[in-house]
């Protein structure tokens, strides 16, 4: 199931670093843990965006292909736990 979640970009330009965050869309099977990531308020701090660092941020290490990938995004680790738990619709119990 593909669930929606907002990944915190930083790209390096130069002596600056530029700070966005990007929707994206996860495979939740994908997903390997979760976990809360306090590191990053503080580099937007310094990057001299204190309305962003006011978020809470989880890293989420990722399965792709044949390595792990770790992402950085907005919510805590409970938050997108349930968020990649949570079931949509009616399921039929195989049985």
């Amino acid at each position: 199931m593909l669930v929606p979640v907002k990944k915190l970009s930083i790209m390096s330009e130069g002596h600056r670093r530029a700070i966005s965050i990007d929707k994206i869309y996860l495979n939740s099977s994908h997903v390997v843990s979760i976990t809360d990531f306090a590191g990053a308020n503080d580099l937007l701090l310094q990057e001299g965006h204190p309305e962003i660092a006011k978020q809470e941020f989880s890293l989420l290490k990722i399965r792709s292909l044949e390595r792990l990938e770790e992402i950085i995004v907005l919510g805590s680790s409970d938050d997108l736990c349930a968020k990649f738990n949570r079931t949509e619709g009616k399921r039929i119990l195989n049985g």
